[in-house]
């Protein structure tokens, strides 16, 4: 019976945790005025945060001597990924001042 009730403890706990995640994510970006302009700025705002994130645990990794580094190639496969985001956030840049021209 304790642990059934640990269980549903834990599933509403879980729920109650990516309830409040979504809730963080959906005020990052949509912010305060749904505009274009507002969810571009928010879009650049949390690829920042992701990047900072992303570069602690590298500064974290490289303390605790773990060699947990990517390949060079798994390195650039990322490098091409940012490559193709960036040309997409161009194009959607670039549709959104065509729209308000």
């Amino acid at each position: 019976m304790a642990e059934r009730a640990r269980h549903v403890v834990d599933r509403y706990s879980d729920r109650a945790r990516i309830a409040s995640a979504q809730h963080k994510i959906e005020r990052t970006v949509l912010g305060g005025a749904a505009s274009a302009d507002s969810i571009l700025d928010a879009v650049v705002r949390l690829e920042g945060k992701v990047e900072e994130a992303e570069a602690e645990l590298e500064i974290r990794r490289g303390f605790d001597g773990s060699s947990t580094a990517p390949s060079l190639e798994r390195r650039l496969d990322l490098l091409e990924q940012d490559e193709e985001i960036e040309k997409r956030l161009a194009e959607l840049k670039k549709k959104i001042a065509e729209s308000k021209a």
